[in-house]
């Protein structure tokens, strides 16, 4: 029967290869609407993130959770930050399916005093804070960097310029500071800083930066892993608080993968909800979702109402053709009915002949169809093409669901007249076709 279909398809060669790019074309035209649909909703979803960025000056794939050790003791401190900590890098990041493009931990003590600030009406207290991988994020404007051990038992600091103002201080001075929120004149301070430099971010736009740099104007930095080793597992319970900061790149989000990842980030929020009172979790990706949600459902019924039109033309399309092959191989059906073959025979051979068709259409349909998408996507109207990136498009499980559907569709509207043909003996063709050869009432009537 394979070999029998193959020799009729090679018979009709340039009837069937006419249906077969048609058929491709259509596939590629109806499995690019959901590509492009897609497309554009994702890069909506982009642009209201880029949006977002440019209004509020706060990076959209920001993800922020912070630490509140204030009225803890030192022991606590210690077990509750590395539970949190293993929590935050071990579970809620790698559940996150986005890249990080930066991360940083940030640790702060209590604002603590500076004992010989030289400062003789008030006493100015300054916090010691520690960022991990911090020098890779900033340059040394005066002085040095500091190292990442201690100088006997000094701990070597920068400080931004403002904060270098705001404390009076002086570089390579060696200050005093007190290990109590309130100093006595027969304490003994134990924590010596020298300031070594001063600082400032090498770019202020890097999403690392995700703390204002006023905030720092009191504030000292030391080494991060000298700040959590001596102060954090040591149990000083001077640690204000701890913070885990993730910059995830929201371009490579995916309309496919939205609701998993607002549902991701909805346990993490639950997470952090039922521990209230020492954490709270900063996502504004949630928020601009939610907006989004809004604007995405207005959107997809335009393209709708724009898509109807098409679908509804290759529907069309797709019917006639096949009718049209139908009607100009009837004779042959009725020829092969009249040499024995059964009315099974005739539709299995029709049937073996519209899956190649289809599966050859479902092969090539859809990848054409997505760079049909791409250069769309890359105009703004006929022949007016403009010099952007083109439109997000990929191939997804709903751009083949289409593809079965018109194929699916194309095999019907080939099969069903196929087998109706196929109930037709050569008897009752030949006296139909002759039905139809004969004029009518009307041509018989008038000199034509």
């Amino acid at each position: 029967m394979f070999q029998v279909v193959i020799r009729k398809m090679l018979k009709n060669k340039w009837m069937i290869l006419c249906l077969l790019l048609g058929l491709i074309l259509t596939v590629a035209l109806v499995s690019c609407i959901p590509v492009y649909t897609d497309g554009v909703l994702q890069r909506m979803l982009i642009k209201d993130m880029e949006a977002y960025h440019e209004s509020s000056g706060v990076f959209p794939g920001k993800y922020f959770v912070g630490a509140n050790f204030t009225y803890d003791d030192a022991a606590d401190i210690q077990k509750k930050y590395e539970a949190i900590d293993k929590k935050v890098t071990k579970t809620l990041i790698p559940s996150v399916y986005l890249p990080v493009l930066t991360q940083t931990q940030h640790l702060s003590t209590i604002p603590l005093p500076i004992i010989n600030s030289g400062e003789k009406n008030k006493q100015p207290t300054a916090q010691l804070e520690a960022f991990s991988d911090f020098q890779n994020h900033t340059k040394i404007t005066h002085g040095k960097a500091f190292t990442s051990g201690m100088d006997g038992d000094t701990y070597e600091a920068v400080v931004s310029e403002e904060a270098f103002k705001t404390l009076n201080l002086i570089l390579d001075r060696t200050y005093l500071i007190s290990d109590t929120l309130i100093y006595k004149e027969n304490d003994n301070p134990k924590l010596k800083v020298k300031v070594v430099g001063i600082f400032a971010p090498k770019d202020l736009n890097d999403p690392y930066w995700f703390i204002n740099m006023d905030s720092l104007k009191n504030s000292v930095i030391i080494n991060f892993d000298l700040l959590k080793n001596n102060f954090v597992k040591n149990g000083m319970n001077v640690i204000n608080k701890a913070e885990w900061y993730y910059a995830f790149d929201y371009h490579i989000m995916r309309l496919d993968k939205n609701s998993l990842l607002t549902h991701t980030f909805n346990s993490h929020i639950e997470w952090i909800n039922k521990n209230s009172r020492l954490l709270k979790i900063d996502l504004p990706i949630i928020s601009i979702s939610k907006q989004y949600s809004q604007r995405e459902s207005q959107l997809k019924t335009t393209l709708l109402v724009l898509q109807v039109p098409v679908l509804l033309m290759l529907a069309l399309y797709t019917f006639m053709i096949s009718k049209l092959k139908i009607d100009y191989e009837s004779n042959e059906i009725a020829v092969l009915k009249s040499r024995g073959a059964s009315m099974k025979q005739v539709f299995r051979g029709y049937l073996i002949e519209s899956c190649m068709l289809a599966f050859i259409a479902l092969l090539l349909g859809p990848p054409l169809g997505l760079i049909l998408c791409k250069v769309i996507g890359a105009s703004n109207g006929f022949l007016e093409f403009v010099n952007r990136g083109s439109l997000p498009a990929y191939l997804n499980i709903k751009t083949y669901l289409y593809a079965l559907g018109t194929v699916a569709f194309f095999m019907i509207t080939m099969l069903v007249p196929s087998f109706l043909a196929s109930r037709i003996s050569i008897v009752i063709y030949k006296h139909e076709k002759s039905r139809i050869n004969k004029k009518v009432f009307w041509k018989n009537s008038f000199w034509m």
